[in-house]
């Protein structure tokens, strides 16, 4: 049986969440998104702001992007510039899409909501799968869309390029990058060098409902980065197996950390999971440190001049919790 204060809370929460939805339901967009941001300020710091912040996260990623132009002043950066990001990231994260889709043509389907006055800061979202309107039941969450899942594997790869902590020569850049089709490497290198032209940095945010807030920063340095790992030739990538611990896992870049097992002379891994349904594996074995998995991967080396390893990249293939067997089992 519930206490007084447990069923009060409920009460609380159930009088909040009829509200968020009244608020939901005013077709005035500048009138809801008042009332939204009146409501926000109103709760920060309580138990509702996560509350307010499950109801009304997007079903699919929406990412917000402040551009950083120090050639110009008060929050402005050149609109033919920005035209071309707009466009080059739409036709980038949809050749992402179309490898997920293993289709041939597909045209560009992020949406841009906004541009945010005080910064400049772009807001672009991913729509939802267009489906059969007979299929869709009221209150049932939409499963995300290949749009979705394909922006958040573009902001990793612009991030892990960005990490200042990084280690190039175990980055998993080369990876990611590998994992991408011709056609994606080639827009994500034309987006690459408009950014560099334009003197930029990115940083911002993805938010998904049911998502931890993705990170998202793009600089100069990682301009730099991405550039020298495109006209580089990795080798054909050869298959590895590990056996390790999961030491954690960095949504924001896409890269989990391994401790080798026993008699394993390398210290630690950095492997790069591109595909969604691992990383939602990932995402689940991660909480579990004791336990020991067998890791699949694609190993990609780097050359220099001379031919020797200039840096190891790993792709995540598989992963599976290892059986333990014990004295007696067969």
């Amino acid at each position: 049986m519930k206490s007084i204060a447990s069923a009060r809370e409920d009460d609380r929460q159930r009088n909040f969440t009829s509200m968020v939805n009244s608020i939901l339901t005013i077709e005035n967009d500048t009138t809801r998104m008042l009332a939204l941001d009146n409501l926000h300020m109103a709760v920060q710091g309580l138990s509702e702001e996560q509350l307010l912040i499950s109801l009304t996260d997007p079903e699919q990623a929406k990412a917000v992007i402040h551009i950083n132009e120090p050639k110009t002043e008060n929050h402005a950066a050149t609109a033919v510039n920005v035209g071309k990001f707009l466009q080059l990231i739409s036709k980038t994260v949809n050749e992402v899409a179309k490898t997920q889709l293993r289709a041939q043509r597909r045209s560009p389907q992020l949406l841009v909501t906004a541009f945010t006055p005080g910064s400049l800061a772009v807001t672009i979202e991913a729509p939802r799968d267009i489906t059969d309107s007979r299929d869709i039941l009221e209150n049932v969450q939409d499963a995300e869309s290949v749009e979705s899942t394909a922006l958040k594997k573009v902001s990793m790869v612009l991030t892990t390029a960005s990490d200042i902590d990084g280690d190039d020569n175990n980055s998993t850049l080369d990876a990611q990058l590998s994992a991408l089709s011709p056609k994606a490497r080639k827009t994500l290198n034309s987006l690459v060098n408009t950014v560099k032209k334009s003197d930029w940095t990115l940083s911002g945010i993805i938010i998904q409902k049911n998502m931890k807030p993705m990170q998202l920063s793009f600089t100069q340095d990682g301009v730099t980065r991405i550039i020298e790992a495109m006209e580089a030739n990795p080798e054909k990538p050869e298959e590895e197996e590990l056996h390790g611990y999961l030491d954690g896992y960095k949504r924001s870049e896409g890269i989990l950390f391994v401790n080798p097992a026993a008699g394993d002379t390398k210290s630690s891994y950095k492997i790069a999971v591109s595909d969604m349904n691992l990383i939602q594996q990932v995402a689940i074995y991660a909480t579990h440190s004791e336990q020991r998995y067998v890791i699949r991967t694609d190993v990609y080396k780097t050359l220099d001049k001379l031919g020797d390893v200039k840096r190891t990249s790993r792709l995540l293939k598989s992963i599976k919790p290892e059986k333990v067997y014990t004295q007696g089992t067969l």
